[in-house]
């Protein structure tokens, strides 16, 4: 099998993998401090090109600690399969209302009330650059997806 269609079929079984995740955990450089810093987050799409968007607000303290870096980690975990990643990344944000339409959803709704007409409302938007899994048989993390290295 070509590099290219092992590629392709790794970014699809990942994108799968988000996308039945529905939440993730967002870590971040807690600023100032010397430990690093978790949120949960519902994920709102996992794209064509793998990468995942995430509603928020601007105003949240934890935005500030993405604008320092922007490289962050995301994990996953799924208990009914034993699925487990990493995704390393980088974050760009964006205040587009036609993209907030598009990827608005009831389980956005219940955390911005204010839905769309929220001011401080924003788009994260995470470009993969390595995902990890977990190998069960050998158990220990792998490489799964180098973005770099294949765009």
């Amino acid at each position: 099998m070509a590099i290219e269609a092992q590629f392709s079929e790794k970014l699809e079984n990942y994108k799968n993998l988000v996308n039945s995740a529905k939440m993730c955990m967002m870590i971040t450089d807690e600023k100032d401090e010397k430990f690093l810093c978790g949120r949960p987050m519902t994920i709102s799409k996992v794209d064509d090109d793998g990468c995942i968007w995430f509603f928020s607000k601007e105003t949240w303290y934890w935005i500030d600690e993405m604008e320092d870096d922007k490289i962050i980690t995301l994990t996953f975990l799924s208990d009914t399969d034993n699925t487990y990643l990493m995704v390393h990344g980088k974050a760009t944000f964006s205040e587009s209302k036609k993209k907030m339409d598009k990827l608005w959803s009831d389980d956005v709704q219940d955390l911005f009330p204010e839905g769309l007409d929220d001011p401080h409302l924003i788009l994260i938007k995470i470009v993969p650059e390595e995902v990890h899994s977990w190998d069960d048989t050998e158990n220990r993390m792998m490489l799964l997806l180098n973005f770099k290295n294949n765009h």
